[in-house]
C-alpha cells in the first residue's frame, strides 16, 4: 500500500516538474518571438512588384534612359552599359560583364575583368500595421541613423555607407 502511494507521489512530482519545465520554457519562447526593441526594425507588409514589361528604354540626346511612367522612376543607363531584363527586375550592367547561358551573371567576369552592375526593382508596398515597417521607411530610418551615428548594423561591424547617384 505505501509502494503505490509512493508511485502516485512520484508520478505527480515528475509531471508537476514536467509541466513546470513547459510553462517556463513556453514563456521564455513567446517573451523571445514577441519583444521587438525599438532598435529593431520589422519589415512587414503587402507587397506588388512592378511589371518588368512597363520598364522602358528611350535613346535620346543625353543617351538611353531607362523609365517606369507609372513610379514616375527615369535612369540614365551609362553609355555602352547593357540592360538584361529578369522576370522582376532590371540589371544595367558594364560591357565587361559577362552573362552565364541560362542568363545568371558570370561572377569570374565581375572578379577578373573588373565588370560591375546594378539592378532596378520597383516595389509597391501597402503598410499593413502601423506597428511594422515598409522597404521605404525602414531605409529612411536606416539611412537617419547612419547619418546620425546611431545605426545597428554598425554594432555587428558591418561596412555601410550612404551614396548619392
Amino acid at each position: 500500500m505505501a509502494l503505490k502511494f509512493l508511485n502516485k507521489k512520484i508520478f505527480f512530482v515528475l509531471g508537476f516538474i514536467v509541466l513546470a519545465i513547459l510553462l517556463v520554457g513556453g514563456f521564455f519562447l513567446w517573451k523571445e518571438l514577441n519583444f521587438r526593441p525599438e532598435s529593431v526594425y520589422t519589415i512587414f507588409f503587402d507587397k506588388e512588384y512592378a511589371n518588368v514589361k512597363d520598364f522602358k528604354i528611350e535613346d535620346t540626346d543625353k543617351g538611353k534612359i531607362l523609365k517606369d511612367e507609372d513610379s514616375g522612376f527615369s535612369l540614365k543607363i551609362p553609355k555602352e552599359w547593357f540592360v538584361k531584363e529578369y522576370p522582376d527586375e532590371i540589371s544595367i550592367l558594364s560591357p565587361e560583364a559577362e552573362l552565364e547561358a541560362d542568363g545568371s551573371f558570370n561572377i569570374d567576369s565581375f572578379k577578373s575583368k573588373g565588370a560591375c552592375g546594378f539592378s532596378v526593382q520597383i516595389i509597391k508596398t501597402k503598410k499593413v500595421s502601423p506597428d511594422f515597417l515598409t522597404d521605404d521607411e525602414f531605409l529612411k530610418k536606416e539611412i537617419s541613423d547612419l547619418k546620425n551615428g546611431k545605426s545597428e548594423s554598425d554594432k555587428d561591424n558591418l561596412k555601410q555607407e550612404i551614396i548619392s547617384v
